[in-house]
């Protein structure tokens, strides 16, 4: 009896450290520790999970693409004939050490390498996947999109936005669960959907046949509205958007596994317009009361919502929105090692505080922390942007 009873006690005690802990999410970029590790090698892909895990992060999420194009050994998304090797270039003058990075054709397959070390490492692993189709549309377009320009978003003039193919083509959306089947069957367990990196794209750009179809349905002769943001325009794109998020809840259900479906959503608090939903139509409130999306991942609080003489009061008040609005769902918040357009990062409340960087991230995790946060997102763990100081801050959050 007693053995029982320390038995059941001893399970309780493990699901309640299971629920309550405080995850540490590192979003991870091997492109960019190109000129450090040799990425193309599984040594190499060994080296940046370990340097990652110093940070005290204990899930790693890998990204899968740059744009279209698959940093794995695809058979769903192949690079496009070509005669010189440059296809995996992030940009257009990127040589390094090791030359051409062509991480499609390296051995092993560095995408499956990735998450079988964090297996080994026993830390929580999955993929941190862009929202985007071509990384602004200049060197990365991909095979697939390519190989179907009908299914190409386009502008309200007819300017086709090339390479990204729209949502509302059920053919996209297979495409796209396709490449999902691929990262699942490489040990993928958690799928993070990215929308801060969105390759430029809005809804400027759904001006399609089929959506245009769409509208004369709905609203008959009604003139399709110029302005991209005008509210039944976001309505209508914003149906798809959900509809394929939904889709692919329904391929992680069919998993024997649990998969875990984060949605990170950026320049949250922003004054004067719903971000996510001006400029990606998609109701991140709706899909967390549904029950689409099993976590919340606030990617960046947009400046505006900061008041820069009391910025923790003010950070805290974009936290505490989230937390009330996302219907129970759990919220990941954000340590952003940098600034970048309107997003500000660690080292910009270091300005406002005149506070250290590990005293800084220490009032962010403990924010975090206060608004019931379920833990927090690393964005992004390149090689020394997070300094000794700062990794033992997060290695210490519990």
């Amino acid at each position: 009896m007693r053995l029982f009873a320390q038995s059941i006690l001893l399970s309780v005690l493990v699901c309640v450290w299971s629920v309550g802990a405080f995850e540490k999410i590192a979003l991870v970029d091997s492109y960019d520790f190109g000129q450090i590790f040799d990425t193309e090698t599984k040594t190499g892909t060994i080296r940046i999970v370990d340097h990652v895990l110093k940070t005290g992060a204990d899930t790693v999420l890998w990204r899968n693409c740059s744009g279209s194009l698959m940093r794995y050994h695809s058979d769903e998304e192949k690079p496009y004939p070509t005669e010189h090797p440059l296809e995996k270039l992030r940009l257009p003058a990127s040589g390094t050490v090791y030359g051409w990075m062509r991480l499609d054709a390296a051995e092993p397959d560095i995408y499956r390498t990735a998450m079988e070390t964090c297996a080994t490492r026993k830390v929580k692993r999955g993929v941190h996947w862009p929202y985007e189709e071509t990384h602004w549309s200049s060197w990365t377009l991909g095979g697939w999109n390519l190989a179907h320009p009908q299914y190409w978003s386009v502008s309200y003039d007819g300017m086709p936005f090339y390479g990204r193919a729209s949502l509302v083509h059920p053919e996209v959306v297979a495409h796209k669960l396709r490449l999902l089947d691929e990262l699942l069957a490489r040990g993928t367990d958690i799928v993070y959907i990215d929308l801060m990196r969105n390759g430029g794209w809005t809804p400027a750009y759904e001006y399609t046949p089929a959506t245009r179809a769409r509208w004369t349905a709905r609203y008959g002769s009604e003139p399709l509205p110029k302005d991209w943001r005008n509210e039944r325009w976001l309505a209508l794109i914003s149906e798809y958007q959900h509809a394929y998020l939904k889709a692919i809840r329904a391929r992680l259900d069919r998993e024997e596994r649990k998969v875990r479906l984060i949605l990170g959503i950026d320049h949250v608090g922003r004054v004067g317009r719903d971000y996510n939903w001006t400029d990606r139509a998609i109701n991140w409130r709706k899909l967390a009361a549904e029950g689409v999306i099993d976590a919340v991942s606030v990617m960046s609080v947009d400046l505006t919502a900061i008041d820069v003489k009391d910025p923790w009061t003010s950070t805290k008040r974009v936290y505490d929105s989230v937390k009330r609005e996302c219907a129970g769902c759990p919220v990941y918040y954000p340590i952003m090692a940098y600034n970048f357009k309107g997003r500000p990062g660690f080292p910009e409340y270091m300005k406002w505080t005149d506070l250290s960087a590990a005293e800084t991230v220490h009032r962010l995790i403990t924010l975090a922390q206060d608004a019931g946060g379920a833990g927090i997102t690393m964005e992004v763990v390149d090689y020394a942007n997070y300094p000794e100081p700062v990794c033992a801050e997060i290695r210490s959050a519990r």
